[in-house]
């Protein structure tokens, strides 16, 4: 079983988290994201943190199962994938996220707003299913 207290605060992180960029995600247009930096912001910042916890989500739950250590943030999602812990379609397309995190991180002033809002609206729906998958890891 994993550390409940732990594995249940990264849930948090991310349920609010996913709250918040659905509300962002009904009030904000693309020319908003690109104009107003405070929007920017808050759009970028709960990608961020969502993005993230389902990282710590993963690689937590990897190290509670002694599974494979991962080398990369794509390669937790894979390991699970591969262990039988998420299905392939969202494995790949949390890979793709974890790979936009990098890119966030590291090259936020040059970071495309277009994929940026394309995440926003499209992929909301991707951080809840892994946020309900997760969810089940607790009993595990």
């Amino acid at each position: 079983m994993v550390d409940r207290d732990a594995f249940l605060n990264h849930l948090k992180e991310l349920h609010e988290s996913i709250e918040n960029l659905g509300k962002l995600q009904t009030s904000i247009t693309v020319e908003e994201l690109k104009k107003d930096r405070i929007k920017k912001n808050a759009v970028l910042h709960e990608l961020q943190i969502a993005i993230q916890s389902c990282i710590d989500l993963g690689n937590h739950f990897i190290a509670e199962k002694s599974l494979t250590k991962p080398e990369t943030y794509k390669e937790i999602f894979e390991i699970l994938k591969t262990a039988g812990f998420l299905k392939d379609d969202l494995a790949e397309k949390m890979k793709a996220l974890a790979g936009f995190r990098n890119v966030l991180v590291h090259m936020y002033f040059n970071l495309d707003l277009n994929r940026a809002y394309e995440i926003l609206i499209q992929e909301i729906s991707t951080l809840e299913e892994f946020k309900k998958t997760a969810s089940k890891w607790i009993e595990e």
